[in-house]
């Protein structure tokens, strides 16, 4: 049966029935969601249990590539380090711009030839084992173990991709297509988090997301361009090649919004948990080479701890600014 995220999961993902829609499923930022998902969707469709789910993205692909050599397709199409992103999040849907099925045959076939290239003889195992080390850091490769034993060692690692469960400051950005398209290849993302000094039991602290929809100005395949996941019923016209996205902050446990801006004008944000910390979301429409600044302004405990920023990799990796002073304990 259909695996229980918990009342707070549903309340938040519910509505875009990630359990029945592949393309839904990894919308939370905590991986062992996703990867649960999976295990189940697989179950069902052919009746055997996965070990494990490991995740790994064409930018990630393109540092593989780069330690073990180019792939050959059977067509004769060569895959080498330079041109595995584009085939894959772009070329791949001008190619099959109406046929799914082909295109995600292809899409596997690549898949698959990677994997085949690993399993077999490398020629510089420390190149490889440097690329993976490089993706690990961009968190571009997730992994999960259905080993009881095994996941809780996993999750000391970045590999894991877990949404912590502590009070040290925390800010992690996560951007979701609202659009049902593919305009994210096109998405530029900052992200600055900062925060006051140590003094008394709260600080002011915010945190700035800056968006800039690069897509270019030439015609694109409808299913990349066009707003298919925005329901007829909403009466919203959506001009072509523009970007919807979800805007979520995971905060730092028990922090307090008292306001977010978008492009400086107060606007409304959604207000969900998610393991233990506040989550601020806001909706924002942004049209072919426009940016947009999101400021959430919020308070939150001076507790002790690092600040974490993870980054959420687009086709550019995000480096965050952070100006968060460390509180002692």
């Amino acid at each position: 049966g259909p695996v229980d995220l918990g009342a707070e999961y549903e309340r938040q993902y519910g509505y875009m029935e990630p359990f029945a829609d592949f393309r839904n499923s990894n919308m939370s930022p905590h991986f062992p969601y996703a990867a649960q998902i999976w295990k189940t969707m697989w179950a069902e469709q052919t009746g055997t249990n996965v070990d494990g789910v490991i995740a790994i993205d064409p930018v990630a692909l393109s540092y593989i590539l780069g330690a073990v050599g180019s792939i050959t397709m059977p067509d004769g199409e060569v895959v080498t380090a330079d041109n595995v992103v584009q085939l894959t999040e772009s070329t791949a849907y001008l190619r099959f711009p109406t046929d799914q099925i082909a295109r995600k045959q292809y899409l596997q076939d690549i898949a698959n030839a990677v994997a085949n290239k690993i399993a077999g003889p490398v020629g510089s195992p420390r190149d490889l084992l440097s690329a993976l080390g490089r993706a690990t850091g961009e968190r571009r490769i997730a992994i999960w173990s259905a080993s009881p034993d095994l996941q809780p060692t996993l999750e000391k690692t970045p590999l894991a991709h877990v949404v912590p469960d502590d009070t040290a400051p925390y800010a992690a950005v996560v951007v979701n297509n609202l659009g049902g398209n593919k305009l994210d290849y096109y998405l530029r993302s900052e992200v600055e988090y900062t925060a006051e000094t140590c003094v008394g039991d709260t600080r002011a602290s915010t945190v700035n997301v800056t968006l800039t929809n690069a897509v270019p100005d030439e015609p694109l395949p409808e299913y990349v361009a066009a707003a298919a996941g925005v329901s007829p019923e909403l009466l919203i016209e959506v001009p072509f090649g523009t970007n919807l996205s979800s805007v979520r902050l995971l905060g730092t446990k028990d922090a307090q919004l008292a306001k977010v801006l978008l492009n400086g004008q107060d606007v409304p944000a959604i207000v969900n948990t998610e393991r233990g910390r506040p989550v601020f979301e806001v909706q924002v429409v942004l049209p072919p080479g426009q940016t947009a600044d999101i400021s959430f302004q919020l308070s939150e405990p001076t507790a002790p701890g690092a600040a974490r920023v993870p980054s959420q990799p687009l086709l550019e990796s995000v480096t965050p600014l952070v100006a968060v002073p460390e509180c002692e304990s």
